[in-house]
């Protein structure tokens, strides 16, 4: 063959190589179809996300040994094989939906398809070398450049596809292109015959010679590979981490920032006690607690402290006393005190558990005492307040004529059946739950709380708080 079509020929190796990368690249989209197939098929995060799992350590296990199998079989072999694998893998995904059996979806997209893309990474990369001794960064610049295009452009597609299509047709659509490409770009590759070089080019007298390199098993024996080796390990398992969960990330960031971009945000609707939309979506949190709270019992505050700067002045005076069970939060003593009012601690009893006395609270009543603050579960003895307790307080609060503000901020993470919101109320006692969303949404930085009231005199108590 001559020497100028050797040279056409190389650069049409190229252009294959960088088809077949482009097709390869998508499985780096793998996050686009996660969260469709657990919602279609009710499959945990984990269980789904083992699909990734397995299809990244198959391409591991392919490249591997796919190099020294393009030495034996030649390119055009192993490429062709790669083609097969990847795109019979990507259909069994689509009849794994399908069906609804994850076990297949394994075997398909993360066995099969995992062998496939392995197998068709390392051919491209190790033929260019061959045919491009002169400018092999370019090459396998452009190799890799494919491979991230590829997850590039299925992020584009997929989404549309997947909403209109369904999961299963596109992975059966992707499945025949993928065939068809990977299998077609393979028939391009061919080594170069033994001994080319590119016109002009003279090899580099200080490139090491096959007596200075490494076999490898000598390589092994070196520090300096394993530390490559380290170094890329955690390089790729970082970058694979963030991209297998990409998708569901954004989706999750653009859902929770949605209402920023709303134009109604920018609208000037001032409502004192806290937008009508915003009430509405705590009375719904409440709903999924099996409680009924009207919006118009809720006041949005800044944050839980101003909500107890609030409830101090609703309820006391100057000098008067708030009974809270001890142990508890300090914080309570230092509100207080901005309020002109007396903290008055009150010690839980532990009996295999912690429990209140209510002896205790009536022992501690005196003329100035105007509410009972209790943080359901206590924080730092995770105490609930248990059915027993709540009525025994509520019939003192009823003697003593007594308000109870009960503060929630961790009523989400209690083991189930451990208590009921007091949003709920208590027969003939004014009460006022405390929450907000630094703590039920895991957000320390988001301070957003709120006031849920219930009991006589609460129109009169809303009225005030909205003044």
């Amino acid at each position: 063959m001559s020497e100028e079509r050797l040279e056409s020929k190389r650069w049409g190796i190229a252009i294959a190589a960088v088809v077949m990368q482009l097709s390869l690249g998508t499985v780096y989209a793998w996050s686009v179809f996660k969260k469709p197939l657990m919602t279609a098929h009710g499959w945990g995060e984990t269980e789904t996300q083992v699909t990734f799992m397995i299809c990244i350590g198959m391409i591991g296990i392919a490249a591997a040994f796919g190099g020294a199998l393009v030495d034996k079989k030649g390119p055009r072999f192993v490429a062709t094989l790669g083609g097969i694998l990847f795109g019979v893998g990507t259909l069994l995904a689509g009849l794994a939906d399908q069906l609804g059996n994850i076990y297949l979806l394994y075997l398909g997209f993360g066995l099969i398809a995992g062998l496939g893309n392995g197998f068709g990474y390392v051919t491209p990369i190790a033929t260019l070398i061959r045919w491009f001794p002169d400018k092999r960064g370019l090459v396998t610049g452009l190799a890799v450049m494919g491979f991230g295009f590829g997850a590039f452009f299925m992020g584009k597609i997929a989404p549309g596809m997947v909403n209109g299509m369904g999961v299963a047709t596109t992975f059966y659509i992707l499945g025949i292109i993928f065939l068809i490409l990977v299998t077609a770009a393979a028939q391009f590759y061919k080594n170069p015959p033994k001994g080319w070089l590119p016109a002009g080019f003279t090899p580099s007298k200080t490139a090491a010679s096959a007596a200075q390199s490494f076999t490898f098993d000598e390589a092994k024996k070196t520090p300096q590979w394993w530390m490559l080796w380290a170094m890329l390990c955690l390089n790729i398992s970082a970058g694979l981490g963030l991209l297998s969960q990409l998708s569901p990330m954004a989706q999750d960031i653009i859902g929770k920032t949605q209402g920023l971009t709303d134009p109604k945000a920018l609208d000037y609707d001032p409502q004192p006690m806290g937008s009508h939309v915003a009430r509405q979506a705590v009375s719904n949190y409440y709903s999924g607690l099996g409680v009924t709270v009207d919006p118009s019992q809720i006041v949005l505050t800044t944050s839980t402290s101003e909500a107890y700067s609030f409830l101090f002045r609703l309820l006391c005076d100057p000098g008067c006393e708030i009974l809270a069970p001890q142990p508890g939060y300090p914080l309570f003593d230092y509100l207080a005190r901005l309020d002109d009012v007396l903290v008055k601690p009150v010690p839980l009893v532990y009996d295999q558990c912690w429990q209140i006395e209510p002896e205790g609270f009536r022992r501690a009543i005196t003329p100035k005492t105007r509410a009972i603050v209790l943080v359901h579960p206590n924080n730092p003895t995770g105490h609930f307040t248990k059915p027993w307790e709540a009525q025994e307080l509520a019939r003192m609060c009823r003697e003593f004529n007594l308000s109870l503000i009960v503060d929630e901020v961790f009523l989400d993470y209690g083991m189930s059946g451990a208590g009921r919101s007091f949003a709920a109320g208590l027969e003939g006692v004014p009460v006022f739950v405390v929450s907000g969303l630094s703590k039920i949404a895991g957000l320390p930085q988001m301070k957003a709380a709120w006031i849920a009231a219930s009991g006589p005199g609460q129109a009169e108590a809303l009225e005030r708080l909205e003044v």
